[in-house]
């Protein structure tokens, strides 16, 4: 007998550019910056003991109120693009209901909320995995995806590498 676990629906569909690039998406320790044709922007990060950590520490860093059913479907969840207030909401939402109502993670925030996504994951990593310095930071853009949300994305990246 065979057992799998499927992995969620993502929020937006992203059509890739077609690439000559040779290296393949780890596996394993990532976090992924999902960024649709729209410019809406979703963070995602690998292992359900990571997600958890990460969620327990917002929930307690931003007093968001989580409820445990609303912690779970975070870590069996897929990507979230969402003001890290509204997350209570979103994730009181159906999946269906959040790939509509999601507007992404705003990269103009004087708070730099992308960056914050970034932080905690890392600190996650760190906790689970005894350090971070084996993350990938990965952005998956759409064809369409206009490059200065590329480029606004891939600013905090820079200053996390630089930090390591």
């Amino acid at each position: 007998m065979l057992a799998t676990k499927f992995k969620p629906d993502e929020p937006v569909v992203v059509v890739t550019p077609s690439s000559i690039n040779t290296s393949l998406l780890p596996d394993a320790d990532v976090m992924l910056i999902t960024i649709d044709k729209d410019g809406r922007v979703f963070f995602s990060i690998d292992g359900q003991k990571k997600r958890q950590k990460l969620i327990s520490d917002l929930d307690e860093s931003y007093k968001l109120g989580l409820t445990e059913p609303q912690k779970t479907a975070f870590i069996l969840g897929s990507s979230y693009g969402t003001d890290i207030k509204d997350l209570k909401r979103t994730l009181e939402m159906t999946p269906d209901e959040q790939k509509t109502q999601q507007k992404g993670i705003p990269l103009d925030s004087a708070n730099n909320e992308l960056g914050v996504w970034l932080e905690y994951g890392r600190t996650a990593q760190a906790a689970i995995e005894g350090n971070s310095n084996k993350l990938k930071y990965c952005i998956k853009a759409d064809n369409q995806t206009p490059y200065p949300v590329i480029k606004k994305c891939s600013i905090p990246l820079k200053r996390r590498r630089s930090r390591s």
